[in-house]
């Protein structure tokens, strides 16, 4: 693990945040991979031969998507329990 912290144990915070957002897209793009087949329909070699730009909207949207899915099934889970 990196050391954020230099010889006076102050955090360099934008360095810690860039690799927190790499580590993080990294991570969505594996559990897009994994869901792309089964969902879309992507094949592995399509999903390598994808330009990293566009894999990374195409990620970014999935991620928004199950967001959306998530709270939109709260949503009703709580109009469901509201007394009528």
């Amino acid at each position: 693990m990196m050391d954020y912290y230099d010889e006076e144990d102050n955090l360099d915070y934008d360095r810690f945040q860039k690799d927190w957002q790499a580590f993080r897209d990294e991570e969505l793009a594996i559990k897009f991979a994994k869901a792309a087949e089964r969902e879309y329909g992507i094949t592995a070699e399509e999903w390598k031969n994808t330009p990293q730009k566009i894999k990374t909207v195409i990620v970014q949207m999935h991620e928004n998507l199950d967001g959306f899915y998530q709270q939109f099934a709260d949503l009703e889970e709580w109009r469901d329990s509201m007394p009528i």
